[in-house]
């Protein structure tokens, strides 16, 4: 699991889980995880956070944060 590269802490980004599931978010670094943001709801539950190991790529969404450094495979 080392030499993993995440996004920073709050980073607006489009991330795919383990099943092949295309999601928009943000990165959480207190929790270890990305949290999908669901258009309906303005909170986080546990049916929407995606633990780092749970994620195999992310890239960021908005064009300013765009570094092909941060755009990983896991």
């Amino acid at each position: 699991m080392k030499n993993k590269i995440y996004p920073p802490d709050q980073a607006k980004v489009l991330f795919t889980d383990v099943k092949g599931v295309r999601r928009e978010g943000v990165y959480v670094l207190d929790m270890n995880a990305y949290v999908e943001l669901v258009e309906s709801s303005d909170t986080q539950d546990c049916n929407n956070i995606f633990p780092e190991g749970e994620i195999i790529q992310w890239e960021f969404l908005e064009s300013e944060n765009s570094d092909s450094e941060y755009i990983t495979v896991l």
